[in-house]
């Protein structure tokens, strides 16, 4: 009837008819979205006010306006939402926090997912979630904002209940490719303010490590041309207690994103085997003053960092 009326240029009947259909019947709501849309010459906040007045059917137009590439639009009607429909519209936020992300708009996509989730991540703004690896890694696309690694043959990358700088857990990669293996499979996703300085430090322990090219850690720019901000030295061979690494950096001004990154360093040599054990613990991001002495940044570092052991 929506249709019906709208083909007859009886546009206020129609959008009352489309209304009760895109509240009535959510299958319905992509096509009811298109004919608003193309009523309203894509106005975001009429058609909003013409089909989108309850929570569901809001959450679905936040839908469509990501797939419409129009996520700033998106992002305005969401923030319409109280947190209880946040959280109840969990799908939406998902959605829009992907969006967010393919458009390298990492401080909003991190606040549209922690509204969605419903409970405060253990991220947050100048903060190495899970720094501590007391919780568990996941697979890359599983936490956006958390330590991901990614599989791969001849190394093994898990947790550690046994061997840690502090705490409970330690991070834990074992090698043993008697071949050539690039490794860079590592990374968590930290949301930073522009233009700041940083100061990250993390701890390192390796066993029997032999190798011309062992493991360091990068800060890569969120900006689209991946650029390397800082790079610490790469871990030594043999066997070493716990160490303490540092490196400083300073946030691009084009971007409110960065990736931690382990990686190992490139081969010198054709036949680049790499044996051994290599733990990571306590990663703790700062903010530096002007003078370059680092302050806390507000964050998870999961626990205090203790001296070398």
């Amino acid at each position: 009837l929506g249709n019906l009326l709208l083909r007859a240029g009886r546009e206020t009947e129609a959008v009352t008819e489309l209304r009760s259909a895109a509240e009535s019947d959510r299958e319905l709501r992509g096509p009811i979205f298109a004919s608003v849309w193309s009523i309203y010459n894509g106005d975001v906040d009429r058609v909003t006010a013409a089909v989108a007045e309850t929570p569901s059917v809001r959450a679905e137009l936040i839908e469509y306006l990501v797939r419409q590439k129009r996520v700033d639009d998106a992002l305005r009607l969401w923030s319409s939402l109280s947190p209880q429909d946040k959280r109840r519209q969990h799908a939406a936020g998902e959605t829009l926090a992907r969006g967010l992300l393919e458009n390298r708009r990492y401080g909003a996509a991190l606040e549209v997912t922690r509204g969605g989730a419903g409970e405060d991540l253990r991220a947050g703004v100048g903060q190495v979630a899970n720094g501590g690896f007391e919780y568990e890694i996941g697979a890359p696309g599983k936490d956006r904002f958390g330590w991901t690694a990614t599989p791969v043959a001849q190394a093994q990358i898990g947790i550690d209940p046994r061997t840690m700088h502090s705490g409970a857990r330690s991070l834990r990669i074992t090698f043993n490719a008697p071949s050539s293996i690039a490794f860079a499979n590592v990374t968590q996703l930290v949301v930073v303010e522009p233009g700041a300085r940083y100061h990250l430090e993390f701890f390192v322990r390796t066993e029997a490590v032999k190798s011309v090219s062992t493991l360091a850690v990068d800060v890569v720019s969120g900006a689209a041309n991946g650029k390397v901000l800082a790079a610490s030295a790469p871990v030594p061979n043999g066997t070493n207690d716990w160490q303490q690494v540092s490196v400083e950096f300073i946030a691009p001004t084009d971007t409110d994103g960065v990736v931690l990154r382990i990686r190992r360093e490139p081969c010198t040599e054709e036949a680049c085997p790499i044996f051994g054990k290599i733990w990571y613990d306590d990663f703790n991001l700062q903010r530096a003053n002007a003078t370059g002495s680092a302050r806390p940044a507000g964050g998870d570092s999961s626990r205090a960092v203790t001296p070398a052991r």
